[in-house]
């Protein structure tokens, strides 16, 4: 019969990692669960949001997303009104999009900082800190211009 061994450095590493959180399933950004809820629950199909990234990622002018029956339709860069290439497309994303960068950044393990809209739920600021003590991995997301789209008359 073979007997496994697990050497007590690396249960120290996992200790550790686990009380930093990053071993946590149950993590979870504070106020994330009730803001998606809140959107979920108000069923916000058309809107326009404005998406500005700062990062060191190139890309850091603000967007214009039109988003009709829960697609996004548009994309526009506000100083120029020319569409966002498709390859940078999903640096913009519709809100539950934006939702997702925040989840992922959970399961990640990152260092998440994030303001959400009283009234709709959706993230007006995040920054968010991948590796904690690296240079350039960090990125901020700041929305404005939240507009609703009236339905057309019939």
């Amino acid at each position: 019969m073979k007997r496994w061994f697990l050497h007590p450095s690396l249960v120290a590493i996992g200790l550790t990692l686990a009380s930093c959180g990053i071993l946590d399933p149950d993590r979870q950004v504070k106020g994330l669960d009730d803001a998606k809820a809140r959107w979920a629950l108000l069923a916000v199909d058309d809107y326009e949001i404005v998406i500005e990234r700062v990062c060191f990622c190139g890309d850091v002018t603000p967007v214009r997303v039109t988003v009709v029956d829960g697609n996004v339709i548009g994309r526009v860069y506000l100083d120029s009104g020319e569409p966002v290439p498709s390859e940078r497309a999903s640096f913009y994303p519709s809100v539950p999009g934006l939702f997702e960068i925040l989840e992922d950044a959970n399961r990640r393990g990152a260092s998440i900082n994030v303001s959400f809209d009283q009234q709709y739920g959706f993230p007006t600021s995040a920054f968010i800190d991948y590796v904690k003590n690296a240079i350039d991995d960090e990125l901020s997301i700041r929305t404005s211009g939240f507009d609703l789209i009236p339905a057309p008359e019939s």
